[in-house]
């Protein structure tokens, strides 16, 4: 009969590989939208944001800010008094956002 210990050791196993494995479908995806029609359907989206007060999603976290600029490779996002850029190729999805009142 297996320790409980080694049980609770093979489910973590199991547990963090199932999660690197999703990390890397992601990276795949992105290596793949490399100059694909995706990757310019991101950079026209953004573009029509342009202004406006949005939440990109990178991976798992996401930022909010207003977009300033889009070019061939990257968004420029001004958040609060410091402005970020963010590469078009990681992007996952972009919110539009309601603008803050006062």
């Amino acid at each position: 009969m297996l320790n409980p210990s080694y049980i609770i050791w093979i489910i973590l196993f199991i547990v963090l590989y199932s999660m690197l494995r999703k990390k890397k479908f992601l990276y795949r995806q992105i290596i793949k939208r490399k100059n694909s029609k995706e990757r310019l359907q991101v950079k026209e989206l953004a573009a029509k944001m342009i202004g406006k007060r949005c939440m990109v999603f990178v991976f798992d976290s996401s930022v909010t800010g207003i977009i300033r600029e889009v070019t061939d490779d990257a968004l420029l996002l001004e958040v609060k008094n410091t402005t970020e850029i963010i590469n078009i190729d990681f992007i996952i999805r972009i919110r539009e956002l309601p603008a803050k009142n006062g």
